[in-house]
């Protein structure tokens, strides 16, 4: 199901680390506590729409880049 998380930019020794990219993974273990990679999400603004000459709706997220509007899988 789906689990709510929040990152404050801190690395694992609690120090604030740098601005810049950074990724996120969730593994998770289930039985045999093997470990495995699941899929994850992600909440962003967006700034503006772009729609392509073939009808196609690309999102620029705020923090991200542009998106497929087929990739959306909510919108608030």
């Amino acid at each position: 199901g789906d689990f709510d998380f929040a990152w404050n930019g801190n690395g694992l020794d609690g120090q604030a680390l740098p601005a810049g990219d950074y990724r996120f993974e969730v593994l998770a273990t289930q039985g045999n506590g093997e470990a495995k990679q699941i899929g994850t999400s992600l909440s962003a603004n967006v700034d503006s729409v772009t729609l392509g000459n073939n009808g196609t709706i690309t999102l620029n997220v705020a923090g991200v880049g542009p998106v497929s509007m087929s990739s959306v899988k909510e919108i608030l």
